[in-house]
């Protein structure tokens, strides 16, 4: 091999090298979880004063620790990275445990959620924990319940697959099918057809949509500063905290 061809060989492998380190840096560490979307009435509990609830506002940035929940009429949305929504139904309550990709773990303690999300990559790792059982999701569309006496309610809409684990064991959840989970130490039932998830086949559409909206304005977000990650993202945080106490001495100040 003559030395120029040798050389400029060495500086290609060098350089896509290069590129894939800086590439792999370049990869966005946590998920940039916001609230795009609420309905009635939806209270925010932030990490840092978990017993201090705020009126929920759209476009909050979301951080571990921080709990969302819907009242009566309440609704709320929460999409991830533009890659996946989540709706949060009437008398839910969901904690963000952890957002990083490589282990994003959400805690239903009441309610419902109805999501969809794009395949994960190998590296990422979504759990849904519920008080009887944890769901380890990857790229799928699926829903999961509790209900006040904690027993708990996974189940595949169209596509992707769920494994359920508790104590006792695990199993695995194709589309169209779901399961109870009454217990964290009982052996865990065989999935069934779905049953407690029809009545949300039709938040599932609305979801599907929702996501696929989410898509383009994620694509677009070079022109909406609230989608900056980084030290934007904390600065923009601390204005939505700013904004939610605000409308909270405003609403006491008016004795609602």
């Amino acid at each position: 091999m003559k030395k120029k061809t040798y050389l400029a060989v060495v500086a290609a492998l060098g350089f896509s090298v290069f590129s894939g380190k800086l590439q792999a840096q370049n990869q966005p560490q946590s998920w940039d979880a916001r609230i795009t979307s609420l309905k009635g009435s939806v209270s925010f509990y932030p990490a840092k004063s978990p017993q201090q609830g705020y009126a929920a506002v759209p476009g909050l940035p979301l951080e571990s620790g921080d709990r969302i929940v819907t009242n009566a009429d309440g609704q709320a949305q929460i999409a991830f990275n533009g890659s996946g929504v989540i709706t949060l139904t009437p008398n839910s309550s969901l904690t963000v445990k952890a957002l990083s990709q490589a282990k994003t773990s959400l805690f239903l303690g009441l309610g419902n959620i109805i999501a969809k999300f794009d395949h994960l990559l190998s590296a990422q790792n979504l759990q849904v924990q519920t008080p009887m059982a944890v769901a380890a999701i990857r790229g799928t569309e699926f829903g999961v319940g509790v209900s006040p006496k904690n027993v708990s309610k996974i189940g595949v809409f169209d596509e992707g697959k769920v494994e359920v684990t508790n104590h006792a064991g695990h199993q695995f959840l194709k589309p169209h099918q779901e399961l109870s989970v009454k217990s964290k130490n009982e052996k865990l039932p065989h999935p069934r057809p779905l049953q407690y998830f029809l009545k949300y086949r039709k938040q599932m559409a609305d979801v599907r949509k929702s996501l696929a909206s989410v898509h383009l304005k994620w694509k677009q977000k070079h022109k909406d500063v609230f989608r900056q990650s980084g030290p934007n993202r904390h600065a923009v945080r601390k204005s939505f905290m700013r904004q939610m106490r605000r409308l909270g001495r405003q609403r006491r100040n008016s004795g609602q």
